[in-house]
């Protein structure tokens, strides 16, 4: 054992690496693998192959399983000298900041799927029709749901209880969408 070795960093590695790590899994397994899955196996029940459900779960559940049992596997034979591998090397440190890199990423990428506030605003000037959106997404797609997000996470860095930003949501998307400056 390595004298300097704070054990606790283990399970703060641990826990810094579930969303990043979750973020690609999920993206992987239920994202990609099932949607082909789901598409072959369609394919075959749409012909009136009684073996389409079987398809769909041979598919998608062998190399999920295996992906599970051998890095399960890995994790537990050799898990604790890669992280002490990690730590006399010095890559811990160049790890965890790329694990961080992964993590911002992957919010991003959820942001920009899942948060929809978009700008119904249009003017007509000199007989142009001039859309307030597409001046927003030139600047940068997403910039409203991002904007929103940030809003929103700053809320919650200052402390402001759950329930006022929940109520805050709600009133400024309320006047907001009924004087059609954003949509949902």
């Amino acid at each position: 054992m390595i004298p300097n070795f704070d054990p606790a960093s283990i399970n703060a590695i641990k826990v810094s690496l579930m969303g990043p790590l979750s973020g690609i899994g999920d993206t992987f397994f239920w994202g990609i693998f099932r949607i082909l899955a789901c598409s072959l196996s369609i394919g075959f029940a749409k012909a009136g192959n009684p073996i389409a459900p079987f398809i769909l779960l041979i598919l998608f559940n062998i190399p999920t399983f295996l992906t599970r049992y051998y890095g399960l596997k890995i994790g537990y034979t050799s898990g604790n000298q890669l992280l002490i591998d990690l730590e006399k090397s010095g890559k811990m440190q160049l790890f965890t900041y790329c694990a961080g890199i992964l993590g911002v990423a992957a919010i991003g990428c959820m942001i920009a799927s899942w948060v929809t506030v978009s700008c119904p605003l249009e003017f007509t000037i000199s007989g142009n029709k001039i859309v307030i959106q597409e001046y927003l997404d030139q600047i940068m797609p997403k910039l409203l749901p991002l904007a929103a997000t940030l809003g929103i996470y700053s809320a919650i860095k200052k402390n402001i209880k759950i329930t006022k930003i929940i109520s805050a949501i709600v009133v400024i998307g309320f006047v907001l969408g009924v004087f059609g400056i954003i949509a949902l």
